[in-house]
């Protein structure tokens, strides 16, 4: 997956397949909703595959059908990057996704939380505040 201006590029890879002789399928998923802009500042699936999640720009994570990219829930988290935003080499600043395959934990490094979703319900179920600014997030386990 490759983020890109206003949508997700998906390229399949099969590691049994020999690549180099054949041209990938490559599909556009636009992520705009009903005519309002948005934009990818993270971009990741759950570990099963079922479920591509992306992080926008304009504050909300979308939760979409891992096969087709179909939109099923779109939720406001509330915190929003400029368009522009570029991170440096000397720290990170951009929230990031940790997915389980049931839920997902967003971090808000200007908030100082991390926020988790429930994927099924489309739902906030958790908003846990943190010392600092978190950002990148590797989840080691889950229950």
């Amino acid at each position: 997956m490759f983020g890109c201006a206003d949508g997700v590029l998906v390229v399949p890879v099969d590691p049994a397949d020999d690549t180099t002789r054949r041209v990938p399928a490559i599909t556009r998923i636009p992520l705009s909703t009903g005519g309002t802009s948005r934009t990818a500042l993270a971009v990741t699936t759950t570990p099963d595959g079922e479920q591509l999640l992306v992080l926008t720009h304009q504050g909300f994570l979308q939760i979409r059908d891992g096969r087709d990219g179909d939109l099923r829930h779109e939720i406001q988290l509330g915190e929003r990057v400029d368009l522009d935003f570029h991170e440096h080499v000397d720290r990170a600043t951009a929230p990031d996704l940790a997915a389980a395959d049931d839920h997902v934990y967003v971090s808000q490094p200007g908030r100082q939380r991390i926020v988790t979703v429930d994927l099924t319900r489309g739902r906030v179920v958790d908003r846990t505040d943190v010392d600092g600014m978190p950002t990148r997030m590797v989840l080691l386990g889950a229950n």
